[in-house]
């Protein structure tokens, strides 16, 4: 288990578990009161799993990235800074509009 503290997030801690060749687990915790943080994490993971075309063009994007930026986080983490931007306000939009938070 890697600790990376609040790694960019205020408030949030962030954990990677890594197992195997390509198993990978991203964990995120937050105090209950940081209630903002909780409902985009939530809201961009269920948005993922029912909007197909979302999912699939955002792993797309991923892959091509961590291709071009192997050894370069920061230039992966620009890469798909706008797409994610705007990821975010679809689902939060989306999570909003559901209502079953």
């Amino acid at each position: 288990m890697n600790i990376w503290g609040e790694y960019g997030i205020p408030g949030r801690r962030y954990l990677r578990k890594v197992w195997g060749e390509d198993d990978l687990c991203h964990i995120h915790i937050f105090e209950e009161s940081n209630r903002e943080e909780i409902v985009r994490h939530l809201a961009v993971r269920d948005y993922l799993r029912t909007h197909t075309a979302a999912a699939n063009a955002y792993g797309e994007l991923k892959t091509a990235l961590a291709g071009a930026f192997p050894y370069d986080n920061d230039g992966y983490c620009d890469g798909k800074d706008a797409f994610v931007k705007r990821l975010e306000q679809d689902a939060l939009a989306w999570y909003m509009e559901k209502g079953d938070f």
